[in-house]
C-alpha cells in the first residue's frame, strides 16, 4: 500500500500559516496542559487507487482535536484551522501533485471533564493524486 502518511506535511502547511495556542501532538494529546492541540487519522478505510505507471489516488479523512478551559478559545481555534486548510483544489502542495481538502465536520465538542476542560473536534477528508517521479 502506498505511504498515507502527509500529516507532517500538513501540519507544516499549517504552522506557516495559523496562530495556533500549542504545537499540534499527533495521535494523543502530548501532556496534561489545558491547552492543547492533536491531529489523527480516523479510523476509516484509507482508499487508494492504482494506475500502471505507478501513480496513484488516494483519499483518507482525519480530525483536529483542540483542548482548552475555555470553549469559546478550542472553538476558535479549530475554525482557524478551517481557515487554513479548507483547500477546494491544489496543485503540488503537501508533496503530491494534486487534490482537494474539504472539511468534513465543523467544531463539535467531544467531552467536558469536572474541572470545566472541554475538547473539541473537526474533521476533514483528503482526496490527493500522487505521480511517480520520473
Amino acid at each position: 500500500m502506498p505511504d498515507l502518511n502527509l500529516m507532517p506535511q500538513i501540519d507544516a502547511y499549517l504552522q506557516a500559516r495559523a496562530t495556533l495556542y500549542a504545537p499540534v501532538a499527533y495521535d494523543a494529546f502530548a501532556g496534561d496542559s489545558t491547552e492543547e492541540l492533536m491531529v489523527r487519522h480516523d479510523p476509516s478505510p484509507a482508499l487508494t487507487k492504482r494506475y500502471l505507471d505507478g501513480s496513484w489516488w488516494g483519499a483518507f479523512n482525519f480530525s483536529f482535536y483542540a483542548k482548552s478551559h475555555d470553549m469559546d478559545k478550542a472553538r476558535a481555534q479549530l475554525e482557524a484551522i478551517a481557515v487554513v486548510l479548507e483547500i477546494e483544489t491544489f496543485a503540488n502542495l503537501f508533496g503530491v501533485s494534486e487534490g482537494r481538502l474539504a472539511l468534513v465536520t465543523r467544531p463539535v465538542l467531544v467531552d467536558q471533564d469536572k474541572s470545566g476542560v472541554t475538547i473539541q473536534t473537526s474533521s476533514y477528508r483528503l482526496v490527493f493524486f500522487k505521480e511517480v517521479a520520473s
